[in-house]
């Protein structure tokens, strides 16, 4: 069984625009300040623009998450003992303008299991408990409110546990914060082509789509503090041979995903990058052909915690 964590998309942030002239016309020399010869009052003048610094265009995210259970769009992975999911995130705005910004993207994410999941008997313990190393390389193109992406993935697992799988994705997204305030859903649908190695359900390669929305908002926990609520909902479906039964059977719907997320930030100094904290609980409703890679059981509550840290 063959599992994978996509990451879609990775940062997204715009280009400021840059320093224009002042359009504020300078005042006229009225014939009261000619008479008394005063100096007519000069134009309010722009401050003068910082040039921009490599380190501007570059973001790094570090983070860890605990969790109960592993669910590779819904099928499952693991769902006893200790589960650890470290992972690190690279962001470089490649192009900025006031049009368009480029970015390149690259991720490393992992899953720890101590119950040695499907691991190989001839590997270290270290190396057992390694179940899942994905490597993720992309770029992000964002225009105004859409972002279009393209990322490959490699899912490897340093303990043997499932046959190394490659994945092409495309994606897009619409920002609707600005039409829908508080209401915002910030909607995204992701296709990914299993083009190499395995599969996810350890059959033919097939094809994924996924619709996401995210709403959420900002809760004030003081002046200067705000908590983040976000309510994903996440519909994964088969388009092609992606949740296959045992027969070849496939199924088009896959699971659906919803639950809340709280993000909260720590007061640190700036210095030490900005740090949060999160929980989430998740409520994973599979299709018949998931199901049968949980053991006939067709829901599950998945809950996780973590934190992270962004410079």
């Amino acid at each position: 069984m063959t599992p994978k964590l996509l990451l879609l998309l990775a940062s997204t942030t715009l280009a400021a625009p840059s320093m224009a002239q002042s359009t504020q016309p300078a005042q006229a020399q009225t014939p009261a300040a000619l008479a008394t010869n005063q100096p007519a009052i000069p134009a309010e003048q722009p401050a003068a623009a910082k040039p921009e610094k490599w380190q501007d265009r570059v973001s790094l995210t570090l983070g860890n998450d605990f969790t109960n259970a592993y669910f590779f769009r819904g099928i499952r992975q693991e769902d006893n003992g200790f589960i650890t999911q470290p992972y690190a995130s690279l962001s470089i705005a490649a192009v900025k303008t006031d049009d368009l910004t480029l970015n390149l993207n690259f991720t490393n994410w992992n899953s720890f299991h101590d119950n040695r999941t499907n691991a190989s008997p001839n590997r270290g313990s270290f190396m057992q408990a390694w179940y899942e190393a994905d490597y993720v390389a992309g770029a992000s193109l964002v225009v105004g409110n859409w972002t279009a992406g393209l990322t490959y993935t490699w899912l490897d697992s340093p303990s043997g546990g499932f046959k190394d799988q490659e994945e092409l994705a495309i994606s897009g997204a619409f920002n609707d914060s600005e039409a829908l305030g508080p209401w915002s859903l910030k909607p995204s649908l992701t296709v990914v082509f299993e083009t190499s190695g395995g599969a996810a359900d350890g059959q033919d390669r097939g094809i994924y789509a996924q619709l996401a929305l995210t709403p959420g908002t900002d809760l004030d926990l003081s002046e200067n503090t705000k908590l983040r609520l976000d309510l994903p909902v996440i519909l994964g479906t088969s388009l092609s041979d992606y949740y296959q039964n045992a027969d070849g059977g496939d199924d088009f719907f896959g699971f659906l995903a919803v639950g809340p997320k709280l993000t909260i930030p720590l007061p640190l100094p700036a210095g030490f990058g900005a740090w949060s904290i999160s929980t989430s609980a998740t409520y994973l409703l599979m299709g018949d052909n998931a199901r049968d890679f949980n053991a006939g059981d067709s829901a599950e509550w998945i809950f996780a915690a973590g934190f992270a840290v962004s410079f």
